[in-house]
């Protein structure tokens, strides 16, 4: 198991943000040392969480954000994470058509290949991980 290095976190974080690390390698330079991590929408800000307990916070500045939708879209959801999938969006992109769609947050679980994406009342969506061609 590696080391939970908040360097590497802030890498990926870092990295994610501007388009330079598709989501598949993020997944793989962080599954050594991380768990899972929760992207807060409410709060801008997303928390790794490593294998033996450990946490890291790391912000997530971005601008010209639309208010989250009080109510889950599951359509207007499928249709940007499908977009970010493909390639077609950046992740700040993916971030704000979420928002409007009404998510407010999601965890990420590395060993179980799964996000589930939360919206203000309760309702949520699973969804695997894509499989790699």
């Amino acid at each position: 198991m590696s080391t939970f290095d908040q360097t590497l976190l802030q890498a990926c974080a870092e990295s994610t943000l501007n388009g330079t690390l598709p989501f598949p390698e993020v997944i793989q330079r962080l599954s050594p040392s991380v768990e899972q991590y929760h992207v807060d929408l409410i709060r801008l800000e997303m928390t790794y969480y490593g294998h033996q307990g450990q946490s890291f916070v790391y912000p997530l500045n971005l601008n010209k954000l639309p208010a989250i939708a009080s109510q889950l879209d599951l359509v207007a959801f499928q249709t940007a994470l499908k977009a970010s999938q493909r390639g077609e969006i950046s992740y700040p992109t993916f971030l704000q058509q979420s928002m409007a769609a009404g998510v407010s947050s999601y965890l990420v679980f590395l060993s179980g290949r799964l996000a589930i994406y939360v919206g203000r009342n309760g309702a949520y969506s699973v969804e695997p991980f894509p499989t790699q061609p």
